[in-house]
């Protein structure tokens, strides 16, 4: 990580997006990894989320898929 870290401060890569730390979850006595640098993307792993959190993300996904097999309208755009 302190590789990445480095290269990103130094500009040698633009952007980098991760979603596994090295401690799951991040210690809360700590600052959040990647807080001084505006190139490096945090994003937490689902797994570490709430049931309900889990439940809901299910859902979301799951909808359009049975609206789809049901022959049901699902993710309609209005266009102008």
């Amino acid at each position: 990580m302190k590789g990445l870290v480095q290269t990103l401060r130094q500009g040698e890569i633009t952007r980098a997006d991760i979603d596994v730390l090295m401690l799951e979850p991040p210690a809360n006595d700590r600052p959040p990894l990647g807080a001084d640098i505006s190139n490096l993307i945090v994003s937490l792993c689902p797994a570490q989320n709430s049931l309900e959190s889990r439940q809901s993300l299910v859902n979301e996904i799951a909808a359009p898929i049975r609206d789809f097999r049901h022959g049901a309208p699902c993710n309609i755009c209005q266009l102008e």
